[in-house]
């Protein structure tokens, strides 16, 4: 089985859309439109990143399991494809990797 970790946290992240959608309920939320449009891409940014995230983790697990079966079978051409395709999803998780440390949560760090 493949895990992913370090830079995600899932409940940390679930907890954190939470409390966005929170402050969105509240009464006064639109009165410093800064504040509220700083929320609103903030929010968006880590429901995008945790989408992401698992549409990554699920396509992981079924590449998995396809290689699987295609090593029981001897399916070389498959074994093949899902290598690839396999890499070209850890090259997305850098991408998302360095999204996540740019994002305005680490800009204290420049």
């Amino acid at each position: 089985m493949i895990t992913l970790g370090g830079i995600f946290e899932t409940n940390n992240i679930e907890n954190k859309i939470k409390n966005f959608n929170k402050e969105l309920e509240k009464e006064d939320f639109w009165k410093n439109k800064n504040s509220a449009q700083k929320i609103l891409k903030e929010k968006k940014f880590i429901e995008d990143i945790y989408k992401g995230f698992n549409y990554t983790v699920s396509e992981l697990v079924n590449l998995e399991l396809l290689l699987d079966l295609a090593e029981n079978e001897n399916d070389n051409e498959v074994i093949k494809d899902c290598g690839i395709k396999i890499n070209l999803l850890f090259d997305q998780i850098k991408k998302v990797q360095i999204s996540c440390f740019l994002s305005s949560e680490n800009d204290h760090l420049d």
